[in-house]
């Protein structure tokens, strides 16, 4: 009798999840940019624009899963990394969307509202992005660094300035005038 877990070892074993299910996601997302190329337009109901983007997304996604990263890594098997610390962060985030949940909160009357999403989006992708080291095949020297969060710490601070004085009344917001 087979098992699940000893087919997933097969199937790992053989690069199903390093090497076909990151072509087939590469396959797919290049056949939508080719298929809307203007270069195939000529093309247009003939039948042969949808097997010429085919072939052509085909042999990209060839080439984009045999690269290598700096850290010799092949794409496929960062990718795998990649979704694999993605699942964690995002079952953390949805425990703390059910506790929020639990405690009353929704997500309009936390402050910042989109904003603050945004910006824990952001944060969320950066972490995921270095800690599955992918961040190794970029070199940002310390100085770089530094320069970045201070352009963000001061973008944050105009932001935050321009914003002007809010304050509540009932159920909407006004803007106080200066």
């Amino acid at each position: 009798m087979v098992d699940f877990s000893s087919m997933m070892d097969t199937m790992r074993g053989s690069g199903f999840d390093t090497f076909v299910l990151p072509w087939i996601l590469f396959l797919v997302i290049l056949y939508a940019i080719v298929l809307k190329a203007p270069f195939l337009n000529s093309l247009e109901g003939t039948g042969q624009k949808k097997q010429i983007s085919v072939i052509i997304a085909a042999i990209i996604s060839f080439f984009i899963i045999n690269f290598r990263m700096s850290d010799g890594r092949l794409v496929g098997e960062a990718l795998t990394t990649l979704f694999g610390s993605m699942s964690l962060y995002i079952a953390g985030i949805l425990v703390i969307i059910l506790f929020l949940g639990m405690g009353g909160w929704k997500m309009e009357e936390l402050p910042g509202g989109k904003t603050l999403m945004v910006i824990v989006l952001v944060l969320l992708a950066l972490m995921i992005f270095f800690n599955t080291g992918m961040a190794e095949s970029f070199s940002i020297s310390d100085e770089t660094a530094t320069w970045l969060f201070m352009l963000l710490l001061v973008g944050g601070a105009l932001y935050y300035l321009g914003q002007g004085d809010k304050k509540v009344t009932g159920d909407t917001k006004t803007e106080t005038p200066e």
